[in-house]
């Protein structure tokens, strides 16, 4: 799940990359359904600011074994897709970064 508060916490082109990847790994994902983003992402975020938050939502199954109670076979790819996710949010941030500089 991917969570902008429909729009007001984070810049479009951040949820599209993030959406990307999950997609090349061919793991399923929705925006801002179930969930948008609670409280964190409306206090703190700020995209008019270059503030941005997304909060990102994991189906336990993922990475947990059948009992949900230890991990599970898909740690490991679950990680390296969060690891792909945060990659290509950094690649989309820096630019911006630097430019304020």
């Amino acid at each position: 799940m991917i969570g902008d508060r429909f729009g007001r916490s984070s810049a479009a082109r951040f949820v599209a990359r993030i959406e990307a990847v999950a997609h090349a790994a061919r793991v399923r994902s929705a925006i801002n359904t179930p969930y948008a983003g609670g409280h964190v992402l409306e206090r703190h975020a700020n995209p008019a600011r270059n503030i941005h938050a997304i909060q990102l939502e994991f189906d336990r199954s993922l990475y947990l074994d059948r009992r949900r109670d230890q991990p599970g076979p898909g740690l490991e790819a679950t990680a390296a897709l969060l690891r792909a996710i945060l990659d290509a949010v950094a690649d989309e941030a820096l630019p911006l970064a630097n430019a304020a500089q």
